[in-house]
């Protein structure tokens, strides 16, 4: 089962990676949104896109609706990586290390967001309210998201942010 979760991951994050979504590409950044929004619905999440003003909606999930949240877990979608950069150095490994751009930052952290909740037990997930928003604007200060992301903090207890600190 671990060998078949971890394959899964890595065709998931090579998807990912392999998909420019830098602000200058509002299609990839909807495309990553999108890959969510799939995946957390047939986990029977609840699932909506938050217009935001941005070039592309905030992505948020909920395993339950509430008023107030246990978890709150965070990332964004966008890249600092222009359109094209995709093609040019394309997901690879070599060795222990997954190469690409937006791997670390933020791709593999948005990706472990989702494979810890689908993974994690049940009987967790039953005693606690979680809240997921993937904002579209990170890489330029998070001028059109911060307002949301704020009003979800201020209803949670704890909140995580899944971006790696280093490679």
């Amino acid at each position: 089962m671990e060998k078949r979760v971890l394959e899964r991951y890595l065709k998931d994050l090579e998807m990912l990676v392999n998909i420019d979504s830098s602000q200058d590409c509002p299609e990839g950044i909807m495309k990553v949104a999108s890959f969510f929004d799939r995946e957390f619905k047939v986990m029977g999440w609840k699932t909506s896109f938050v217009d935001v003003g941005a070039v592309a909606p905030c992505f948020v999930a909920v395993n339950r609706e509430a008023d107030h949240y246990d978890l709150f877990l965070t990332g964004h979608m966008d890249t600092v990586f222009p359109k094209g950069t995709a093609a040019q150095r394309p997901f690879s490994i070599e060795g222990n290390i997954a190469k690409g751009p937006g791997v670390c930052d933020m791709k593999s952290g948005l990706l472990s967001t989702l494979y810890a909740l689908k993974y994690i037990d049940m009987s967790v997930l039953d005693r606690l309210n979680i809240i997921v928003a993937f904002q579209p604007d990170e890489e330029i200060g998070s001028p059109y998201s911060r307002k949301l992301l704020m009003e979800i903090a201020d209803k949670s207890d704890v909140c995580l942010v899944t971006e790696a600190a280093e490679a």
